[in-house]
C-alpha cells in the first residue's frame, strides 16, 4: 500500500503512515529511562581512556582534581599546546 501525501487520510492510513515513527519514539524513551537508571547517562563521565599504566595514573590523578584545580591546569595544557 503506497501512500501519498496529497491524498484524503483516514485514521488507518495516518496510523500506517506514523507508526515507524511512533514505534523509534517508544524504544527511544524506553532506553533514555533504563540508562539513565542504570548511571549509563552520567553527565560527569570522562571520555579519555588511559593507553598504559602511566597515563592511568595521569588521568586518575586529574579526575581528582578539584574544579578550579582542572580549569588551571588545562589552560596550561591549551597555552603549552598553542606555542609548539
Amino acid at each position: 500500500m503506497k501512500i501519498q501525501l496529497s491524498e484524503h487520510f483516514t485514521f488507518k492510513k495516518l496510523l500506517h503512515f506514523v507508526y515507524p515513527s511512533v514505534i523509534m519514539m517508544i524504544f527511544t524513551s524506553i532506553y533514555v529511562v533504563v540508562a539513565e537508571s542504570t548511571g549509563g547517562a552520567n553527565k560527569e563521565m570522562d571520555y579519555v581512556f588511559a593507553l598504559n599504566e602511566e597515563e592511568e595514573h595521569v588521568l586518575e590523578s586529574f579526575r581528582n582534581l578539584g574544579g578550579r584545580q582542572k580549569e588551571r591546569l588545562l589552560g596550561y595544557m591549551t597555552a603549552l599546546q598553542e606555542n609548539k
